[in-house]
């Protein structure tokens, strides 16, 4: 760089002293400029060393604090058949699909839930080795789009590394590395971003409910169909911070990934469980009201309106829920989980300088989790679900619940395979249906499995 810099100074020099030359001070910001770029070139280009040694690494994968375990990379071929659930005695057209896994440790390999839906046939291949070798399902999750599968050959696993997870759900503008076989690659594509934003999504990308809601985390690295299930990687510290899952068909430069403690959730569930279909998620069962209307505070409150700005109106109770049994009713105000304050819009603190919806303080937990919940409850009346039953200056009684989070109960099935089977009966010439979500969103969506909002899951089908 020194022999670099000193070239540069002499040839800058000599060009501003000719007639019609670049003016010296210009030839300083160019000489400037150049040097800073070789000064970036040494720390990460590659300089073979007399002994043939190397004293740096080209590429820039390899300038962090570990190097990526490229190893740990699984290709998927997926082979299958949709059932048709508005005709149960017959199978949709089989299909062919790509996707992403990687190993995680213990036997398992972690992608998404879509990837392996409805699969007849699962098909898995190491980077860069030969051979394709013959999967099965470990557990699937279809609430938090993630899914376990192994291979029973224990070839397969010989000399595969595993990747590191980071527990921490990675920072803003923090910069992430993803790796994938995009669009039926056969070869690893790597795409680098930003973390752009943290909130709280409906993995399923159906929006069943309100409280069906998960740690999501919004990048501005391309994601493509067939990246799906693949590792997310923190340039820093080259350890897995999400797993891609989804990208948005109306708009450029964003996609979603599925952070660290949603994937250690699902892990841990099913080793406690041992059970083949995620369980769900916990859920209180109700439905709220933000307090920003300073007249409907008052009308909550009444002249004791408390000074902080914090707790929601709990509209609605469902009936069985884990919150009913916990004597939650319609009219209370929720102010605290576990003690962390709810504000007046319902978002609550994270990470001190962020704020997630409320239902992050519930859904992060497994089910079977106890919970408190502290409210305040006009006990002369005040506001009853949606109906003011009384304007009198009233009394609010502070209250502490516990509450044993567990799914909340539903008259209409949700997931095929746990609750919902498709079937049908045929009476007097009418065909009967058994009705149920997947059938709805299949019926909804006609059968291309779009997602609610403008989002959709990216595996990438064979020849579509």
């Amino acid at each position: 760089v020194g022999w670099l810099e000193a070239r540069v100074m002499s040839s800058g020099a000599h060009n501003a002293a000719k007639p019609g030359g670049q003016k010296f001070k210009h030839s300083l910001k160019t000489v400037g400029r150049t040097v800073m770029a070789a000064q970036r070139f040494a720390e990460g280009a590659s300089f073979d060393n007399d002994d043939g040694g190397t004293s740096a690494h080209a590429s820039n994968m390899h300038r962090s604090e570990a190097s990526v375990p490229f190893g740990a990379l699984i290709h998927f071929m997926t082979f299958s058949t949709e059932p048709e659930l508005s005709k149960p005695w017959q199978m949709k057209k089989p299909q062919v699909s790509t996707g992403t896994g990687f190993y995680i440790g213990n036997k398992r390999i972690l992608t998404n839930s879509h990837v392996i839906r409805h699969s007849t046939s699962l098909r898995v291949e190491r980077h860069g080795q030969p051979g394709n070798f013959p999967a099965r399902v470990l557990c699937e999750g279809v609430m938090c789009d993630l899914a376990l599968v192994t291979v029973d050959d224990d070839e397969f696993f010989e000399d595969l590394p595993a990747v590191r997870l980071q527990e921490d759900v990675p920072e803003l503008d923090d910069t992430v590395i993803c790796l994938g076989y995009p669009l039926g690659a056969t070869s690893i594509t790597v795409t680098r971003g930003v973390v752009s934003n943290v909130h709280m999504k409906d993995l399923s990308l159906r929006g069943w409910n309100d409280e069906n809601l998960l740690l999501a985390v919004q990048i501005d690295a391309a994601i493509n169909p067939g990246n799906s299930g693949g590792p997310v990687f923190s340039y820093k510290t080259a350890a897995v911070v999400g797993v891609a899952f989804a990208g948005r068909v109306d708009v450029q430069g964003i996609g979603f990934i599925i952070p660290v403690p949603v994937i250690q959730l699902f892990v841990k569930t099913f080793e406690v469980t041992k059970h083949p279909i995620f369980a769900g998620l916990p859920m209180l069962g109700i439905a709220t009201q933000d307090l920003v209307n300073p007249s409907l505070r008052r009308l909550c409150f009444g002249a004791t309106t408390p000074p902080s700005r914090d707790g929601i109106l709990v509209t609605e109770v469902h009936k069985d829920s884990c919150a009913d049994r916990a004597g939650l009713m319609p009219g209370d105000v929720l102010v605290c989980i576990d003690e962390t304050p709810i504000s007046e819009k319902g978002d609550v603190p994270f990470r001190g300088h962020e704020r997630l919806d409320w239902v992050y303080l519930v859904t992060r937990k497994p089910l079977g989790s106890k919970i408190t919940l502290d409210v305040l409850r006009r006990i002369d009346g005040g506001v009853a679900g949606n109906k003011a039953v009384s304007l009198q200056n009233g009394t609010l009684e502070a209250r502490r619940l516990h509450v044993t989070l567990a799914p909340t109960p539903s008259l209409l099935p949700s997931i095929l395979g746990l609750d919902y089977t498709p079937g049908w009966v045929v009476i007097g010439g009418l065909l009967f249906l058994r009705v149920g979500q997947p059938l709805l969103d299949q019926i909804i969506s006609g059968g291309r499995g779009a997602g609610v909002g403008g989002f959709t899951h990216i595996t990438s089908l064979m020849g579509a």
